[in-house]
């Protein structure tokens, strides 16, 4: 009769923080920036938990990421964030998205990107997981609808970022 097997040892590298000690580390970062950045349009909390959302999606330190005001997607209720991500691998690299409403843990990331016919940065897709990115040096195919279509955001066609002349955005 042969022993059973041992079980399986802790998947965790040496040295590497734990889920749970990670977890505390994000909430210490949510509480410290409410204390150091009281904003009255966007709370800091919501700032800061946007930032953590997108370095999870990407897999990246929060480091990496930079959080500013959307002020060209900000509506009355709502202030939405751009967010800059670094990618630490690659150095000349870099993402910008868009979060219309940072308060809510599912609203739609977009990727920022030049408009093909005004040359504005506006969403040119929407990122639900990492593998959504692949696409992101994929040139735009735009339908005549502006958007919708299999890689272009839904909010291209309408986005306030396009150029007052193209043939998108709000006023076209």
């Amino acid at each position: 009769m042969t022993a059973a097997p041992a079980a399986p040892g802790p998947m965790t590298p040496a040295g590497a923080a734990t889920l749970a000690e990670r977890a505390r580390r994000a909430a210490a970062m949510v509480r410290a920036a409410v204390e150091a950045e009281p904003d009255p349009r966007l709370h800091a909390s919501e700032r800061v938990r946007a930032r953590l959302r997108i370095a999870s999606l990407l897999g990246i330190p929060p480091t990496a990421v930079t959080v500013a005001d959307d002020d060209r997607r900000a509506t009355l209720a709502h202030a939405a964030v751009i967010l800059a991500a670094a990618d630490p691998a690659d150095p000349a690299a870099s993402y910008r998205f868009s979060i219309a409403d940072p308060f809510y843990d599912d609203d739609t990331v977009r990727l920022l990107g030049a408009c093909p016919v005004c040359g504005a940065e506006v969403p040119v897709r929407d990122i639900a997981n990492l593998a959504d990115l692949a696409d992101a040096d994929r040139p735009l195919e735009i339908p005549d609808c502006g958007s919708g279509s299999e890689g272009v955001s839904y909010s291209f066609a309408d986005d306030r970022g396009h150029s007052g002349a193209c043939t998108y955005g709000p006023g076209a």
